[in-house]
């Protein structure tokens, strides 16, 4: 069995992107993102923590309480109607 070095594991960091990253271009698509779908989609179990790291870039996020289907009331996050191609207005 072959063991990686700790160089390797220093360096698949660098090749894949951050959750934060990932997800804020998967807002930039237009996409609204709830925590499930951030656990499925980005292997996110703090979605609400990322969308904080967000917000402190200065990029406005778009919160909205949804039911769903079981009744729970979740949040989901957009860039919202101020975000058009890349720019904030």
């Amino acid at each position: 069995m072959k063991t990686q070095t700790a160089q390797t594991s220093i360096n698949c960091y660098k090749e894949n992107p951050s959750q934060k990253t990932r997800i804020l271009l998967y807002l930039k698509e237009g996409k609204t993102l709830t925590p499930l779908q951030a656990l499925d989609l980005f292997g996110c179990f703090r979605l609400g923590a990322r969308i904080w790291d967000i917000k402190k870039m200065d990029i406005k996020i778009e919160t909205k309480f949804i039911k769903t289907n079981s009744g729970a009331v979740v949040a989901e996050y957009s860039l919202g109607k101020n975000y058009v191609q890349g720019k904030l207005f």
